[in-house]
């Protein structure tokens, strides 16, 4: 998708693909991108297009993660959305790619510390509101 042999119309299709996971399930037969590759048969990125759609339907339209990828009417935070933003802080954390092992360690430990305290918190910060709402029933 990038560099010297990049085709617009196949980026722009791929923009499009990762549009798709806002959309409802009920319209993708609809959606041509998700379909056919936006170039003719006999352009030399139809293979490589062909083969992607492939794999996301294989994997994510009709595979393992079928229900996991769409964001539609998302209303709570979902698997993708936790280990995206946790991939995002250890990038932050670390600054680089390969940190040694005891930094690693030390970090890792650090973030989960904060990650207890920050449950203990929501945990205990639920009770209070469930109470409150008992209270106000009665």
């Amino acid at each position: 998708m990038k560099g010297h042999g990049r085709v617009p119309v196949v980026a722009e299709w791929w923009d499009t693909i990762g549009g798709v996971v806002f959309l409802p399930k009920r319209i993708y037969p609809e959606v041509r991108t998700l379909w056919r590759p936006p170039v003719p048969e006999d352009h030399v990125a139809c293979e490589k297009c062909e083969e992607l759609l492939e794999y996301l339907h294989s994997t994510w339209f009709d595979g393992p993660y079928k229900d996991m990828w769409n964001k539609w009417e998302l209303v709570d935070l979902r698997t993708t959305d936790i280990a995206e933003a946790h991939h995002n802080r250890l990038n932050v954390e670390f600054g680089r790619d390969d940190p040694d092992l005891r930094t690693l360690i030390e970090k890792l430990k650090y973030i989960d510390f904060e990650a207890k305290c920050s449950l203990q918190w929501i945990t205990e910060e639920g009770v209070k509101k469930l109470e409150k709402q008992k209270t106000a029933k009665k």
